[in-house]
This record gives C-alpha cells, sequence and structure tokens, in this order.
C-alpha cells in the first residue's frame, strides 16, 4: 500500500491515536492503516474499562473505539474518558 502524506500535529510531531477494539484483528488492521498516513500508536485497549486506563496513560490525541465490546461499551466509556479530560 502507498503511504499517504504524514499528517501531523502544529507542531509537526506525529499524531497519536489509541485503538479499542475487542477484536485483535481489526486492532491491528487499524494500526496498519494509522501508520500509514504517519500517525503514531499511543496504545491499544480491548475493552472499555482498559480503554479508560489505557486514555490516562498514554494521553493520545485521538481515539477510535468500537462501541459493541464486553466489561464495558464504547459509547459509556468515550462518555467517561471526556467526562475525566474535557479538554
Amino acid at each position: 500500500m502507498d503511504q499517504f502524506p504524514a499528517i501531523t500535529r502544529k507542531d509537526g510531531s506525529s499524531i497519536r491515536f489509541l485503538i479499542v477494539d475487542d477484536s485483535v484483528f481489526a486492532r491491528k488492521n487499524v494500526a496498519k492503516m494509522v501508520e500509514s498516513f504517519g500517525g503514531q500508536i499511543a496504545g491499544e485497549a480491548g475493552d472499555g474499562c482498559t480503554a479508560i486506563t489505557e486514555y490516562d496513560r498514554a494521553t493520545p490525541d485521538i481515539v477510535l473505539m468500537d462501541i459493541t465490546m464486553p466489561q464495558m461499551e464504547g459509547i459509556e466509556a468515550a462518555e467517561r474518558i471526556i467526562r475525566s479530560h474535557p479538554g
């Protein structure tokens, strides 16, 4: 696959992504796509509870989250992350 031009932050550094999906296969495929346009993988999680912990640890710029997952659904996890980190 051809590499896309890198999408960067204002300071020129790579945009950092947290990938959340209960499917390891899906996470790996999304990671390949993110890396193909110069994104950096800040972390991965397989459920909403782990996503919250990983967000706190990695402080990514963008979260790509599945909706239907075990432990905690993606929408609930996103709401909790936003409440904890409104900025």
